[in-house]
C-alpha cells in the first residue's frame, strides 16, 4: 500500500472502499499509464473494482503562469475504486 501511495497517487478509505486518485497534465499519459497502475494495484493485494476519469483545476496553474511555465489551467485525475484482500 505505500509503494502505491508514494509513487502512484494518493490512496483515500471511504467506508470498505479505498480509492486511488492520479493527476495528469495530459489524457494520453492518463491512457498509457492506466493498463500498468491496475497491474501494480493487484500486486500490493487489492483488487480493482472500477475507475472514473474526470477533470479537475490544476492547483499549480497561477504559479505555473507566474514563472512563466507552459502550463495547462485544467487536469485530467483517473480514481480508481479498490478493495484491500489482506493485510
Amino acid at each position: 500500500m505505500n509503494i502505491i501511495n508514494r509513487n502512484k497517487g494518493r490512496i483515500i478509505k471511504k467506508g470498505e472502499f479505498f480509492y486511488l486518485e492520479k493527476q495528469y497534465k495530459d489524457l494520453n499519459e492518463l491512457i498509457k499509464e492506466e493498463k500498468s497502475l491496475i497491474s501494480k494495484i493487484e500486486d500490493n493485494n487489492f483488487i480493482f473494482l472500477d475507475n472514473m476519469v474526470s477533470f479537475c483545476e490544476n492547483p499549480y496553474y497561477v504559479l505555473d503562469k507566474l514563472y512563466k511555465r507552459k502550463s495547462k489551467k485544467i487536469n485530467y485525475k483517473n480514481t480508481f475504486k479498490l478493495i484491500h484482500t489482506g493485510f
